[in-house]
């Protein structure tokens, strides 16, 4: 139906319905700074809700292919999305209707996207078969800070684990299941960076 419904899980209760994308909604993220919803669409566009309110306060436009995922990075005014365009976007959500960057690299849709704690990393996961590391204050659109390649199929979900230098990727890389990879963040890139910026 294309709506957005906010649950009391306590009750079991609808609180409230969020109406105004035209097509399905695949994604969404919590804000808590703010008290906002952040929801990705197949109509390509990002709506920012107030949940005080139920009402929609902005419209992001700047994708040319459906959502399918949202990130907000903690304690900042940034949240992240990734689409079927092949790039991954950065907002400002409370000043611009326009995206900040534009991180472009990846060969197929970009499935998910994760934020790397205590430093500006991103990691983005694809169809194409890979995982790429972005510096999203200072670094390259065009290039990212590393990519791995060892899933043989599509990137299906991506996990930080948090106080560690790994995380966790899912593929389709069977027809019948799903497989698990831990990777350790190479020393010289994202684990030097993240002691320096602790």
């Amino acid at each position: 139906d294309y709506n957005i419904y906010v649950w009391d899980l306590k009750t079991g209760n609808l609180v409230s319905q969020l109406q105004g994308h035209k097509d399905v909604v695949n994604c969404v993220t919590y804000i808590e700074s703010q008290n906002y919803i952040a929801s990705g669409c197949k109509d390509k566009t990002i709506n920012i809700w107030s949940l005080d309110d139920a009402q929609c306060i902005k419209t992001l436009t700047g994708h040319v292919e459906q959502i399918t995922k949202i990130i907000h990075i903690p304690g900042t005014k940034f949240i992240v999305s990734a689409s079927h365009d092949t790039y991954l976007c950065l907002w400002d959500f409370q000043n611009s209707k326009k995206y900040l960057k534009r991180f472009e690299g990846h060969t197929s849709w970009v499935n998910c996207v994760e934020w790397i704690p205590n430093a500006e990393f991103l990691l983005s996961g694809s169809a194409d078969k890979t995982i790429r590391v972005w510096d999203y204050e200072q670094g390259s659109e065009h290039l990212p800070q590393h990519k791995f390649e060892e899933h043989e199929d599509a990137l299906a979900a991506l996990a930080v684990i948090k106080n560690t230098s790994l995380f966790v990727s899912a593929s389709y890389d069977t027809v019948s299941y799903t497989h698990l990879r831990a990777h350790e963040t190479p020393e010289h890139l994202v684990c030097r960076l993240l002691l320096e910026k602790k």
